[in-house]
């Protein structure tokens, strides 16, 4: 049984897309020419389906000895939230003399897309 809160998002290059399904139910897919537009677009399409809240995203790599990225993120319509991929999830960056608080998130730790 699929878990309505896993979102699958595979790059097809042929196409130069992205394609975003349910985990278990790739029938119902959206495409989109970045990760974040691809699960927008999917989640805005899915209505009532798509309840506002956590869920997991994976992306297979196109390396088969990478594995899958999974990354948590958060749907709350109109904003969809990705972690920050600056500071990897720490919040602050290291500069010279120590750390400061990452530019990007805020010290968040996610940012909106």
């Amino acid at each position: 049984m699929s878990n309505r809160r896993d979102i699958v998002c595979f790059f097809v290059s042929n196409l130069e897309t992205w394609v975003t399904w349910w985990d278990g139910m790739p029938g119902h897919s959206l495409k989109g020419r970045s990760i974040a537009t691809a699960v927008r677009h999917f989640l805005e399409s899915e209505g009532d389906y798509a309840e506002p809240g956590p869920y997991v995203l994976h992306c297979p790599t196109a390396r088969a000895d990478s594995g899958t990225l999974r990354l948590d993120i958060v749907w709350n319509p109109p904003m969809l939230v990705f972690p920050c991929d600056f500071c990897q999830q720490h919040g602050e960056i290291r500069v010279r003399g120590g750390r400061q608080v990452c530019p990007k998130c805020g010290g968040y730790k996610k940012v909106p897309v």
